[in-house]
């Protein structure tokens, strides 16, 4: 499923509107337009029908705790993966500085899996916009840990290379 495509005309207008985003300093601004476009165009609702699509297809009640949700970030970490796309929703956290975090279409590079993650890690939600404004998806990349804070690394291609052949 994805959520966000890179040519559509809701694109174009959110580009046009925000071009002055691409050379924002202030994140929070970066962040709080895009979760305003993001807003205007949807509710949310199209990943929560999927999330319950998977639940009522489960055969067995081990089927239906073993599916029905988003990973967090943090369950992929160091794990080789192909960001698609992503959108951008309010924060309900108790942190006064998180205003919105990312439902974010991937696959995983190790298996192509196909998964939907969230994060309201402030350095991975900048990136994502600015992968957008740069018009850069799909990014390979990896979650990684910088101190306490989450963030994206570049895949080393050799990793991936070493994991195919010990396949």
């Amino acid at each position: 499923m994805r959520i966000w495509e890179n040519d559509t005309p809701e694109r174009v207008k959110y580009m046009a509107k925000d071009s002055a985003l691409q050379k924002v300093t202030d994140v929070r601004a970066a962040i709080e337009a895009r979760l305003a476009f993001d807003n205007d165009r949807d509710s949310g609702d199209d990943v929560m029908n999927a999330i319950a699509q998977e639940i009522f297809a489960a055969e067995s009640a081990d089927d239906v705790l073993s599916t029905g949700g988003t990973l967090g970030a943090e369950d992929l970490l160091n794990v080789p993966i192909r960001l698609e796309d992503f959108r951008l929703r309010p924060s309900n956290d108790e942190f006064p500085d998180t205003i919105a975090f990312a439902v974010v279409n991937a696959a995983r590079m190790d298996t192509e899996e196909i998964i939907i993650f969230t994060t309201g890690a402030y350095n991975i939600v900048t990136a994502l916009i600015k992968f957008d404004l740069l018009n850069a998806f799909p990014v390979e990349c990896h979650i990684g840990a910088a101190g306490r804070a989450l963030r994206l690394f570049k895949v080393p291609h050799t990793t991936l290379a070493v994991d195919a052949q010990s396949a």
